[in-house]
């Protein structure tokens, strides 16, 4: 699912540069700064159902904290996706693919 948002394609790389342009506008200015707290309240409710999904299916741990842990994975990918505006040679497919599958081995201790 987070390989779907990562900027992989020309699109997904071009609504990520709008978004990073979009954060760095919000910095300044408290009305672009509220409609980024509610996209990422959406977002996060959206991951934090994924996750519910995962542990109701018995593939993660049923004891985690799942706001913290939507948190987690979205702080982690904005800055995966983040490093690869910055450094687009950075990840290859499958290199993401490994860290998609990696994190989600962690929660399932």
């Amino acid at each position: 699912m987070m390989l779907a948002i990562l900027p992989v394609t020309s699109e997904l790389t071009t609504i990520w540069k709008a978004w990073l342009a979009f954060i760095g506008a919000a910095v300044g200015d408290s009305q672009l700064i509220e409609k980024h707290k509610r996209h990422y309240a959406n977002f996060k409710r959206f991951i934090r159902q994924e996750l519910e999904e995962l542990q109701e299916a018995g593939e993660i741990n049923s004891e985690l904290n799942l706001d913290f842990e939507a948190a987690a994975w979205i702080a982690t990918f904005d800055g995966i996706g983040v490093n690869m505006i910055a450094a687009p040679q950075s990840y290859s497919i499958e290199e993401l693919d490994t860290l998609v599958s990696r994190y989600l081995k962690t929660l399932k201790s």
